[in-house]
C-alpha cells in the first residue's frame, strides 16, 4: 500500500565451543511497519522485537572441580510504537535520507538501533 514500509531483521549466532565451555546457537527476529503521514512530514511506526521468543542463550562451562550451566535472554520481546515529525525539511534532504536508509538496510545491521529512522 501507498506510503507504507515493512522491514524484517534477523540475527543468528551459531554454536561455539572452546576448551572450557560450549554455547548453543541462538537468534532473534524483529519486524516493523511504518506509515508516512501528514503530507510525508511525519511517520508512525510499530516494531515488534523477538517475534518468535528465540532470543535466549544457553551455555555450559566445565572445569575439573565444577560444571556450570547458564541461561539468559538477549532481550525481552517488546512492542514499540513511535511517532516522528520533520520540521523545516526540504525535499532534497528527504531524498538523500531515503537513499541513506536504503543503503543502510541493504548492508545489514546489528539490530541495536531502530529499524526505521
Amino acid at each position: 500500500p501507498k506510503d507504507y514500509s515493512l522491514q524484517f531483521f534477523g540475527f543468528l549466532r551459531g554454536p561455539s565451543e572452546n576448551a572450557f565451555s560450549k554455547r548453543k546457537a541462538f537468534g532473534y527476529t524483529t519486524a516493523a511497519i511504518q506509515k508516512s503521514i501528514l503530507d510525508k512530514k511525519g511517520n508512525i511506526s510499530l516494531r515488534y522485537s523477538d517475534l518468535f521468543h528465540t532470543g535466549k542463550w544457553r551455555s555450559t562451562t566445565t572445569r575439573e572441580s565444577f560444571r556450570s550451566e547458564s541461561e539468559g535472554q538477549w532481550r525481552e520481546p517488546s512492542l514499540i510504537l513511535t511517532f516522528s515529525y520533520r520540521i523545516n525539511e526540504n525535499k532534497s534532504k528527504r531524498k538523500q535520507r531515503a537513499r541513506n536508509n536504503q543503503q543502510d538496510f541493504s548492508e545489514g545491521g546489528d539490530g541495536e538501533g531502530p529499524i526505521f529512522n
